[in-house]
């Protein structure tokens, strides 16, 4: 059977592989991600992530990122108790969790707290916000 790859191929893959991971992941404790396939007619590529806890690294993550406001934000003339304090923007609430050790400009962790989708704010903006 001589096969090449379409949209349609494709995504009918990803719903053979995902339905083949399911029994694995279960099994395993393992959650899989399949990332984006990339194809062209002949081959294809995809990242294939596994998470082993990912509520236990999720919460280690959030503890992280609060440790590390804590640390760096002072190097900045943030203070550790503006951790958590929340301010209001373009009619939404929001709240500081953490800090992006990575991040040059945009470090300072946000939470928009009506449905906690994550953002990300520079020191500079987070001051005005503070009213500091």
């Amino acid at each position: 059977m001589k096969t090449s790859f379409t949209r349609e191929t494709v995504k009918l893959l990803r719903k053979e592989i995902n339905k083949t991971l399911a029994p694995l992941s279960k099994k395993l404790g393992i959650e899989f991600d399949l990332g984006t396939i990339r194809f062209t007619p002949y081959e294809m590529r995809v990242k294939l992530t596994g998470t082993a806890n990912k509520k236990e690294v999720a919460s280690k993550k959030k503890e992280e990122d609060a440790n590390n406001f804590k640390v760096f934000g002072r190097y900045s003339g943030l203070d550790p108790s503006d951790l958590g304090k929340t301010f209001t923007f373009n009619g939404n609430q929001f709240k500081v969790v953490g800090w992006n050790t990575k991040a040059r400009k945009n470090a300072v962790k946000l939470q928009r707290l009506p449905d906690g989708k994550g953002f990300k704010c520079s020191v500079a903006q987070l001051k005005r916000f503070l009213n500091k």
